[in-house]
């Protein structure tokens, strides 16, 4: 139940669904009521994320004495299970995929059963996919539309404070970011990653769970 009311929730105040092969390809922008989704690499560093942060701009438009600089993004950690650098088919662009650990639900069609238990895995901090995804960033960022990180599992939301930071690297870096989540966790994680999120890759699963 509280799956659905989140995948729901979520399509209610979508803009513009986007339906791929099994998915829901969602802009989070415009869930979070902003001016949409850039799509290309060029456009995105031709326009910073408003989370990012510029000295210079900010010692033009602050009073004098007044710099606000912006905090280091913080190190957080979770469960992965694997990754895969290069993929075209688990959200716009090439992306890297990072497969996280544990998931609340026994679905029948489960493409990763080995990623069900919350036990196992490998206990990983933000920095560490960060560093991955530095290294994949130039070829990620080629092509029309821009690539980026896409978050899969198991279920990420259920890691919520992990998925979060490595979004924040992930648009640090200039690329984009994806969750790929059947719309588990709570309101108040969602509240944490939601903010960093590009898209959200959804599919209705009620009458697919055991």
């Amino acid at each position: 139940k509280n799956a659905m009311t989140s995948v729901f929730r979520l399509l209610q105040r979508a803009g513009n669904p986007i339906v791929q092969q099994r998915a829901f390809f969602l802009s989070s922008r415009s869930l979070a009521n902003a001016r949409g989704v850039r799509s290309s690499c060029a456009g995105y560093e031709s326009r910073p994320h408003p989370r990012s942060f510029s000295v210079a701009a900010a010692a033009e438009s602050a009073p004098q004495g007044a710099i606000h600089v912006e905090p280091a993004i913080a190190e957080e950690w979770g469960n992965v299970h694997s990754y895969e650098s290069m993929s075209c088919v688990d959200g716009p662009g090439m992306r890297s995929i990072v497969f996280l650990q544990g998931c609340t639900k026994r679905c029948l069609f489960c493409a990763n059963p080995d990623t069900i238990k919350t036990s196992g895995g490998t206990h990983t901090s933000s920095k560490d996919v960060a560093d991955k995804l530095a290294r994949a960033a130039p070829y990620l960022k080629k092509g029309d539309v821009c690539g980026g990180v896409t978050l899969s599992g198991g279920e990420p939301s259920i890691q919520p404070s992990f998925v979060a930071a490595i979004f924040k690297e992930a648009h640090a870096l200039g690329l984009t970011t994806c969750i790929d989540t059947s719309g588990a966790g709570t309101t108040d994680g969602w509240d944490l990653f939601l903010p960093h999120t590009d898209y959200v890759s959804t599919t209705l699963l009620k009458p697919f769970i055991r």
